[in-house]
């Protein structure tokens, strides 16, 4: 974990400006599509969701305000990502190559690993719900009304996947700066080298990723506090747009140095070299 922390600490050390111009404008972009370009204002959209919910008109209000969102979502998902492919081929290339080669590596990359994710998302959803269906049906065998002992199955279950989630994120860590290194295009390499890396390593990355994840969400929830007065004060699209950039831009750049750490970490490499 101290080395974990020491290699990200001097990879964002190192490459500070290209992570920030890259993280940060992808943010930014991002924020910008959500805000400006839709008009989307979370806590409205909640607001109305709950009020669908209310209603029974929950299908009706996703068909006509779900593919908006859905597209903003993965828009802004497609560039923080590729915004990630690229920084780590900067960084991990020593910067011998350009920030606008490694942007169009990035997006080549971030597109491939999207479709394989959500392909590999499919088959674990399938893996996890056909267990929980079956858990429902045998709690809920015995009568319509859902009972507590029936209540407590399913929450026993739905508990025994954290451990599972919490493993999976420690095996699959790496992935990005692993296909990025080498300028891969192929999501199954990343996969295959992130699983090698971390085995017997899995626990450590855990109790890394847990207490730097409590660390991101005191550091979100104060931040949040602060600019989100700010962006009251501001009022419009402007203020909650500007809280979410100045938000989301120090978490996104801290997630960048974790991954670079655990990365650095596992990978043997000449530390004077890479991060001169």
């Amino acid at each position: 974990i101290g080395e974990a922390w020491s290699q990200g600490l001097a990879f964002l050390n190192a490459n500070f400006q290209t992570i920030l111009i890259l993280t940060g404008g992808s943010v930014l972009i991002s924020a910008i599509l959500q805000y400006g370009v839709l008009g989307f204002d979370e806590a409205a959209f909640q607001q109305q969701m709950q009020a669908a919910m209310r209603n029974g008109s929950l299908p009706a209000f996703f068909s006509s305000a779900g593919p908006a969102v859905a597209i903003s979502g993965i828009v802004g998902g497609l560039l923080q990502s590729t915004a990630q492919f690229a920084t780590f081929r900067v960084g991990l290339d020593n910067g011998q190559e350009s920030v606008g080669s490694a942007l169009g590596y990035g997006v080549i990359a971030s597109i491939a690993y999207l479709l394989f994710s959500i392909l590999i998302g499919i088959v674990l959803g399938i893996i996890v719900i056909i267990p929980f269906m079956l858990v429902g049906a045998g709690a809920f065998a015995a009568g319509s009304t859902p009972g507590a002992g029936a209540v407590g199955l399913i929450f026993l279950f739905v508990l025994a996947l954290i451990p599972l989630a919490l493993w999976l994120a420690a095996r699959l860590s790496v992935v990005v700066p692993a296909m990025a290194e080498v300028r891969s295009f192929n999501p199954l390499y990343g996969f295959a080298q992130s699983w090698r890396l971390t085995r017997g390593n899995a626990l450590p990355i855990i109790g890394f990723l847990i207490v730097l994840g409590i660390a991101i969400i005191v550091i979100s929830l104060l931040l949040g506090g602060i600019f989100g007065f700010i962006g009251a004060a501001i009022g419009g699209v402007a203020g909650p747009m500007l809280a979410a950039v100045l938000v989301g831009i120090p978490t996104a750049v801290l997630g960048i140095g974790i991954t670079a750490g655990i990365y650095r970490a596992l990978v043997p490499f000449d530390a004077g070299s890479v991060f001169a």
